[in-house]
Formats: C-alpha cells, structure tokens, sequence
C-alpha cells in the first residue's frame, strides 16, 4: 500500500513539528512567517508538500 500523495498537518502537528506552542504559529500566520493553510470549518490544515517548498526557500547549503 503507498502512502497518500497529499499528507496534511494540523496546527497542533505544526506546532509539535517546530517544536512550538499552538500560538506561535498563530502569532506566525499573522506575520506571515507561515503559508496560508487550507481551512475545513475551523480547522487550518497545511499540505507537507507546500510546507517542504516554503522551508526549503531557508536552507543554506552546508560549507564543503
């Protein structure tokens, strides 16, 4: 069985994943730090796919 082409993670996901509290990536959207989420009803869901491309606009490669 593969795994499904779309991950999605929640705010309390996010925040466990950054190692952050819940607000944080509140206070982060509002800043604009963060892309937008998808919104189901109440819930902000983000796609793993567009989080790995914003993330990686930061990296810098390792010294050789």
């Amino acid at each position: 069985m593969s795994a499904p082409s779309d991950v999605f993670l929640t705010r309390e996901e996010l925040a466990a994943l950054f190692r952050v509290d819940r607000q944080t990536i509140s206070n982060w959207l509002r800043q604009n730090k963060l892309p937008q989420p998808l919104r189901l009803g109440r819930q902000l869901l983000w796609r793993r796919e567009t989080l790995d491309q914003f993330l990686s606009r930061f990296e810098e490669p390792a010294d050789a």
